[in-house]
């Protein structure tokens, strides 16, 4: 009972166990997460982006060289894949078309999606998204201003307005 989709299935329950066990290893999470920090990719189950957003790879499927870019196997070489390419801003992870081979479809852009039970979007998180969430920063800043010198204005009637250094 170990088929290419029983191993796909496998690959995405690890991934999602290894989020929780190690959020720091997780390639993944729900957008709706608030706890994603240093996470890639943002995970919407059951969608697509069928036929927009493609750019080719130079990936060649039964000798033709296709418009799209496909990379066959799991997340893992999917999301090095998408994080190696400049154009990659998200990927579809399902099936080849007509072929049953496992893998994810490139794209350059996040939607709008569509519905399909058999794939989900992996949509490639920026730098803030990855840190913000969750992220230690210091948002107590002291600001200090010092009055140097409280001169009589001209006529010597009102003071001059305070000099900041």
């Amino acid at each position: 009972m170990d088929s290419e989709g029983w191993g796909y299935l496998k690959a995405s329950v690890e991934a999602v166990a290894a989020q929780y066990s190690e959020p720091s290893k997780a390639l993944y999470c729900l957008p709706s997460q608030p706890d994603c920090k240093g996470v890639k990719y943002e995970f919407t189950p059951a969608v697509d982006l069928q036929n927009i957003h493609d750019f080719s790879c130079d990936f060649v499927d039964q000798g033709v060289l296709q418009r799209f870019c496909f990379i066959p196997g799991d997340l893992k070489n999917a999301a090095a894949a998408c994080d190696s390419n400049p154009r990659c801003k998200a990927f579809v992870a399902g099936k080849l078309h007509g072929t049953g081979v496992n893998g994810a479809y490139l794209k350059s852009g996040t939607g709008p999606v569509t519905d399909n039970p058999g794939t989900s979007l992996y949509v490639k998180r920026t730098q803030t998204d990855a840190t913000a969430v969750g992220a230690d920063v210091d948002r107590n800043v002291t600001i200090t201003i010092k009055v140097v010198a409280q001169e009589e204005g001209p006529g010597g009637k009102e003071p001059a307005a305070p000099q900041l250094r």
